[in-house]
């Protein structure tokens, strides 16, 4: 037993002595655990907690139109936005703004609704009371609510915003019918009187009434069609490759962090690096080096992810990745992306001082980073904080970048903001990397 205490103590002693990995151990997870239960607060909401902006588009300006809008604004969870920068919004401009990630969900309504709208109820409130008149009329074109999507908004957000807008236009939809009903029915009431009427023909008015046909016409008023808004309207909802293989090979990519930090940790450790440093080579060759190798994983890593998603995907039933003509696009943000994810690696391992703490802190970081970014719940899906808090992260850049492509239809033009962000975080990370390392010599 006491040879048991005496060994327990000696590797407590061992721990107490890496103080940084000790703090990592308790430190990281704890933060993982607040970031990451964050960040998921809203999924399991649905809707989230902030209610969701609809653009409203109003091509008919009719009284349906109207009723529809003081529904909508009266229920709860839904914001419409029909005025952006001081302007009235128009269908093109909205489509822009939803294909762009600014707004989940278009709402628009054509020209000629309230007309069809009303044709359509006045003839159910016509075959309500004289079901002999349904095969005589001609069935009047059923008007149509088109909601465009954001291509990345996800099924379970697709469903709840249906919904919601489903039940308002079934309403709707009662009390058009209902004032059709009421607007007819004195005037069939009084077609069955005239019939009956006569100083004796209380009975027959009875009979005539009780035999009147009354059946609630079931057929809809209106429809809700539902797209995607896309880059050159295209309408093709995003397929799951779509949206994961950009994702999760981002994430993969920026793993490389772990392996690089733990080479130059364990370089320096052995005293390879001390070695380097005495031949006639200077540091930013050796770094070069070490880039332009991990950068070549990283496109290798991430051909893999799309070779899987373009033929082993298909396998199990998926939809193919497909990438459209946005091939030089891919490969700048993927080179970009590349850049960074080794830029940070390099720094990771010149500012550790033990391999256990590289692997930790990059393992975890990346961790959060994709959080953060996106990768697990989309931004838009997050709490107000975390949403401005995706904003800073690298793989949040990338990951817009590539779903910008891969998704929305995107290109070369829309894309280089994220790119530039990409390269310049790529420049500060390794001038870091060189301004510690330069004060480490010393």
């Amino acid at each position: 037993m006491d040879r048991l205490l005496a060994s327990v103590m000696k590797e407590w002693r061992l721990l107490t002595r890496d103080r940084a990995g000790l703090l990592m151990l308790f430190l990281m997870p704890s933060l993982l655990v607040i970031v990451v239960s964050v960040v998921q607060m809203n999924v399991l909401k649905t809707m989230g907690d902030e209610p969701v902006s609809l653009l409203w588009v109003d091509q008919d300006h009719g009284d349906i139109p109207q009723m529809l809008r003081k529904d909508l604004a009266a229920a709860e969870g839904i914001v419409l936005v029909d005025h952006l920068q001081g302007q009235p919004l128009d269908e093109p401009g909205a489509l822009e703004r939803v294909s762009e990630g600014d707004y989940q969900v278009c709402l628009v309504i054509p020209a000629g609704f309230s007309h069809a709208v009303r044709a359509r109820s006045e003839r159910a409130a016509e075959i309500m009371l004289a079901p002999e008149k349904d095969a005589q009329g001609v069935e009047t074109p059923l008007p149509e609510i088109v909601v465009h999507f954001d291509p990345l908004a996800g099924g379970a957000f697709r469903s709840a915003v249906s919904q919601a807008l489903q039940r308002i236009l079934a309403g709707l939809e009662t009390q058009l019918k209902l004032a059709a009903f009421a607007k007819r029915l004195p005037e069939h009431m009084a077609a069955a009187l005239s019939e009956v009427m006569g100083p004796y023909a209380s009975t027959g008015i009875r009979d005539k009434l009780v035999e009147m046909p009354l059946e609630w016409d079931t057929r809809p008023l209106m429809v809700l069609q539902e797209t995607s808004a896309r880059r050159g309207g295209l309408a093709q909802i995003p397929s799951a490759v779509q949206q994961n293989v950009p994702a999760w090979g981002l994430f993969g990519i920026f793993f490389i962090a772990v392996p690089l930090s733990g080479a130059l940790v364990r370089e320096r450790a052995s005293g390879i690096m001390t070695r380097l440093q005495l031949l006639p080579v200077s540091f930013m060759t050796l770094l070069t080096g070490k880039l332009v190798a991990y950068v070549f994983v990283c496109l290798a890593q991430f051909a893999l992810v799309m070779l899987i998603g373009r033929f082993v995907m298909p396998l199990f039933g998926a939809s193919p990745l497909t990438l459209a003509n946005a091939y030089g696009a891919v490969g700048v943000v993927l080179l970009c992306v590349a850049l960074a994810a080794t830029a940070f690696g390099v720094l990771l391992g010149v500012v550790t001082r033990t391999y256990e703490q590289a692997s930790m802190i990059g393992a975890i970081s990346v961790v959060i980073a994709a959080a953060i970014g996106g990768v697990m719940v989309p931004v838009f899906a997050m709490p107000r904080i975390m949403r401005d808090l995706s904003q800073i992260s690298p793989m949040a850049w990338g990951l817009d970048a590539f779903l910008d492509i891969f998704a929305r239809g995107g290109n070369l033009s829309t894309v280089w903001p994220q790119a530039a962000m990409l390269l310049c975080f790529a420049m500060v990370m390794l001038l870091a990397a060189w301004i510690v390392f330069q004060q480490q010599r010393r």
